[in-house]
């Protein structure tokens, strides 16, 4: 018995703790990787934790059979856990907003209760028989701990590298049911009638729950995102995320990484629906750099742009995805950044890189994800763009997006002398970089792709793309601050103030491709 309440005990934990991973993930993807999302996953996972914990030493108080308790809860805990994954992708499909956030934090306060009830029970089981009371509800408590700090290291850095969030509830389901019978099989008394139904009905469930992880089930995903089966093209879910691309016209598809905009798979000026002027703009603002260091490949346009320019020598291009790598191969007009010598590709953080490496570079470009998502602050801060600029030569530029963050703007002109924003795209020096603007229009026309030239001088087309991109406003950092009715503040590593000062609050709907990214 005493060994059954340690495994009962570690697998508790791991389970437990693997579906507040899972949790986590279903959570930040629904709501666009908003930072306040693990918080709310945690408070609903502690709730829960706690009221199981409480109902399990009401169990222990009124019935003798400890092990009987153990098995019955476990068998309740993966129904409930299957119930919960037939009902996510109708929860998601709710339009309000807040009701679906009240039952889906019922949903995980429910998933945490079901398994904590184990908690007290394991516990009395460990120790009922043995005079060593200390030692042998240390031993237990150890388990539930190795088990609670192995279940997210091995899920969140193994398992979701080869189950989807759906998959992975299914798992934990599975093996749920799976613990329920080797429990209920140790009962010494009252098998009768209901334990053998018991048992027929978990090895149903266990078996089918396993037979259905083979499966391509994304009924979860197109639940949350509202997309039809046949409009997405690629649907990527990894230990990083999620990133799903939807069919678009003119050839652009759209890329969404953690549900939220990341942009279309097209390098047009002309369409100009991905923003690709401020790309393009770049070539005038710093003429043909020799190193070039871009944080975040997204859907590798941006890479594709400075591909343009044969007089870079080396582009080194930072990705913590790889499935974006994998995505971007599939477009023929973009799968060329990797086959170019120059290109290199590092799957790696960008703060690390920047630590690690020795280079020093002409231009650093980032198309930053929204400024209110979780971690942004990391790509933000002026702790980051202070190693940005030690890595930059004295005549380099850092170009990035700064999300119509005011912040963001205001942040970065107190590390260089010299910043304006297009559209809402920052470019930083510590060298005038406006008067080069109308530079564009010569640079824009010795860009080649393949030996060809990009844009046509003799086009009535292009002359009108390249004239709009010149013509675009700019503003300077004191002109914002004129228009801007609160005081602007310098974001921090530790303040953090555009994910939560002021970010987006968790129940807020937002558009994925919100107008200005």
């Amino acid at each position: 018995m005493r060994l059954l309440a340690i495994l009962l005990s570690f697998s508790m934990g791991f389970l437990s703790l693997s579906q507040e991973i899972v949790w986590v993930r279903i959570v930040g993807f629904v709501y666009a990787g908003k930072p306040q999302g693990f918080a709310y996953v945690l408070v609903m996972f502690l709730a829960g934790i706690a009221l199981g914990a409480y109902l399990g030493k009401k169990a222990c108080e009124r019935f003798k059979n400890i092990v009987g308790i153990a098995g019955w809860a476990l068998f309740i805990a993966g129904l409930v856990d299957l119930g919960v994954l037939l009902y996510l992708p109708h929860l998601f499909s709710l339009e309000a907003t807040y009701l679906r956030l009240g039952l889906l934090s019922a949903l995980i306060v429910l998933t945490a209760t079901a398994k904590s009830v184990l908690f007290p029970v394991v516990h009395h089981m460990g120790s009922s028989l043995n005079d060593h009371l200390g030692r042998s509800v240390s031993t237990v408590y150890f388990a539930n701990i190795a088990g609670s700090a192995t279940g997210p290291l091995i899920t969140g850095l193994v398992l979701l590298d080869f189950l989807s969030s759906a998959n992975a509830l299914r798992a934990i389901a599975a093996c749920t049911l799976a613990l329920a019978a080797i429990t209920l099989f140790r009962v010494k008394s009252g098998r009768g009638v209901l334990t053998k139904a018991a048992f027929a009905v978990m090895a149903v469930l266990c078996i089918g729950t396993l037979a259905s992880i083979d499966k391509d089930n994304h009924a979860l995903i197109y639940a949350i995102t509202g997309a039809k089966p046949d409009s997405i093209r690629y649907l990527v879910e990894n230990r990083h995320g999620l990133i799903h691309v939807v069919k678009g016209e003119n050839n652009a598809d759209k890329v969404y990484g953690g549900n939220v905009y990341d942009g279309h798979t097209t390098t047009d000026l002309h369409l100009n629906i991905n923003g690709m002027d401020r790309a393009y703009l770049l070539h005038a603002l710093k003429p043909s750099p020799k190193r070039v260091l871009v944080i975040g490949l997204a859907t590798g346009a941006w890479v594709k742009v400075l591909t343009m320019d044969p007089k870079i020598e080396r582009i080194d291009v930072v990705e913590i995805n790889p499935a974006y790598r994998d995505i971007t191969r599939n477009y023929p007009g973009l799968k060329s950044i990797f086959e170019d010598p120059r290109v290199h590709i590092h799957i790696t953080d960008g703060r690390h890189y920047l630590r690690a490496t020795e280079d020093h570079f002409d231009l650093i470009l980032m198309n930053t994800t929204w400024n209110w998502r979780a971690y942004a602050t990391n790509l933000l801060s002026v702790d980051f763009e202070r190693m940005v600029k030690a890595k930059l030569n004295p005549d380099g530029v850092f170009a990035f997006n700064s999300t119509w963050s005011p912040d963001a703007f205001f942040t970065v002109s107190s590390v260089f002398k010299y910043a304006f924003v297009y559209g809402n795209f920052v470019y930083a020096a510590d060298h005038e970089l406006l008067p080069r603007i109308p530079q564009a229009k010569e640079r824009l026309l010795e860009l080649t792709d393949h030996g060809v030239p990009v844009f046509d001088p003799n086009s009535k087309g292009d002359q009108v793309a390249i004239a709009a991109l010149i013509n675009k406003p700019t503003e300077t950092i004191d002109q914002v601050i004129a228009k801007t009715p609160r005081k602007l503040e310098i974001i921090t590593d530790q303040n953090m103030i555009t994910e939560f000062k002021y970010g987006i609050h968790l129940g807020r709907r937002f558009a994925a491709d919100e107008a200005g990214y």
